[in-house]
């Protein structure tokens, strides 16, 4: 009987049925908003790149090293392009971060330095002078030290003079 009961329910929902209804289509989900706002154009550059001392300063650095010379009886050196680009790297490097090292941030050394912006020598040397604030004082620093001082009074005919916020830098060679 309850098997009878049961196929009579069946047969009844079946011929009752109601339509089902359609399903609904789920709402498009809303745009993300963007996590990183525009930029405005052109992007600032907040910290400018260092520029070496202007040229009246180098001027007084290389009279006043060749004063020393000449009152030790030795040629005066020239300012040498290649030279300039070596001290000019270095000065850059040392000058912002506030190092008063031979070696560089990239663990270069004068001589690799110099070599890199193609000058050939058969010596070479660099001084640098940190906090100094003027030519004089930088080339007194100089001559009060005596392995400054010899590279100073050393066998070198030219010289790549540099500054950066007070950190001085005079590569010295002799070409081949």
């Amino acid at each position: 009987m309850k098997r009878i009961a049961l196929t009579l329910l069946l047969a009844a929902c079946s011929h009752h049925s109601t339509p089902s209804p359609s399903p609904t289509p789920a709402p498009a989900p809303s745009p993300l908003p963007n996590p990183i706002p525009p930029m405005p154009f052109p992007i600032p550059n907040p910290t400018p790149a260092p520029t070496p001392a202007p040229s009246n300063v180098v001027q007084q650095v290389l009279n006043d090293l060749n004063v020393q010379r000449s009152a030790a009886g030795l040629a005066t050196v020239t300012l040498n392009s290649k030279l300039t680009c070596a001290a000019d790297a270095h000065a850059q490097d040392i000058g912002p971060k506030g190092s008063c090292s031979h070696t560089g941030s990239d663990n270069s050394s004068p001589f690799t330095r110099i070599s890199a912006c193609g000058y050939s020598y058969s010596q070479a040397g660099e001084i640098i002078a940190c906090g100094q604030t003027s030519a004089d004082a930088a080339v007194t620093a100089w001559m009060s030290d005596a392995p400054h001082k010899a590279i100073v009074l050393g066998p070198y005919t030219e010289v790549g003079i540099s500054m950066v916020d007070n950190y001085w830098v005079v590569d010295w060679g002799t070409p081949l």
